[in-house]
């Protein structure tokens, strides 16, 4: 039987605050370079490392609450899997459909490089980690993240299991 995992209002409101950073810095990009409000603007680049740090608190929340499920860590990938691939790939076809013809023409991506897209591996090469599809950076460090996520959680679980006995 799974545990339930607990819902925190508190980890909903990070969230909102991560995501009004990131849409404060793409505002500053827009604004211009007027000194002032571009510097308050780009604190908001914060916002990123904030969702990256709930998400981390998070998924060890659904790895703990799936300890006893069988192949939970296989469940854990397919489960990431079909949350982001979908979107991802749909803003692939996207990308490719709305300048392919630039994109492949001058010579920015082949179809080596689309095919590494489909697979998440965009993320290795400088060139194709942002013109896969547009934003894609943020997919190729979600899915490296996805990679550590259970081999982190295993190791501080048996740290702290361990120190509990020490």
């Amino acid at each position: 039987m799974l545990n339930t995992i607990r819902h925190y209002d508190y980890l909903d409101a990070l969230r909102g605050i991560a995501i009004l950073g990131v849409v404060l810095v793409h505002s500053g990009i827009l604004s211009g370079q007027q000194h002032t409000l571009y510097v308050i603007a780009f604190t908001g680049q914060r916002g990123v490392q904030l969702f990256y740090m709930v998400s981390a608190f998070t998924l060890f929340m659904t790895l703990d609450s799936r300890r006893t499920e069988q192949k939970e860590i296989s469940n854990f990938f397919i489960r990431r899997f079909f949350r982001i691939a979908p979107l991802f790939y749909l803003a692939i076809v996207a990308n490719l459909l709305l300048y392919g013809r630039s994109l492949i023409i001058d010579d920015k991506l082949s179809a080596l490089d689309i095919i590494s897209g489909f697979l998440f591996l965009h993320g290795l090469c400088p060139r194709t980690i942002n013109s896969v599809a547009i934003g894609g950076w943020s997919i190729a460090v979600e899915t490296s993240f996805y990679l550590l996520v259970p081999m982190l959680y295993y190791r501080i679980r048996s740290y702290h299991t361990q120190s509990r006995f020490s």
